[in-house]
């Protein structure tokens, strides 16, 4: 993942970002993807993670939005304002290959 935005979370239901992968591969459009303020859980491998209050949001589907380029949709308002929150991806979503990271 190159780049998401926006950079600044607004706490709203449905809060829309936008995920830049490299071209080189990697991203798909199979993967998971959720908010955690913590580390990823790459032990969880089947692409479904519950939200914990504002340590993290629920995990969803990414949908293709351009070349290279993909968007999600989660509930952020349970997430703490003024915190820094990393974005995890399962790049083979409910496979249960790899986990979140």
């Amino acid at each position: 993942v190159n780049d998401v935005t926006p950079v600044i979370i607004n706490r709203l239901p449905a809060q829309y970002f936008v995920m830049t992968c490299d071209e080189r591969g990697g991203c798909g459009p199979n993967m998971r993807v959720y908010l955690s303020g913590q580390h990823c859980a790459n032990m969880q491998k089947n692409g479904l993670e519950i939200a914990d209050g504002g340590l993290s949001t629920q995990s969803a589907e990414v949908q293709t939005f351009g070349n290279y380029s993909y968007s999600f949709t989660v509930d952020t308002q349970a997430l703490f304002t003024g915190s820094h929150y990393r974005v995890c991806v399962d790049l083979d979503g409910l496979s249960s290959t790899f986990g979140f990271g």
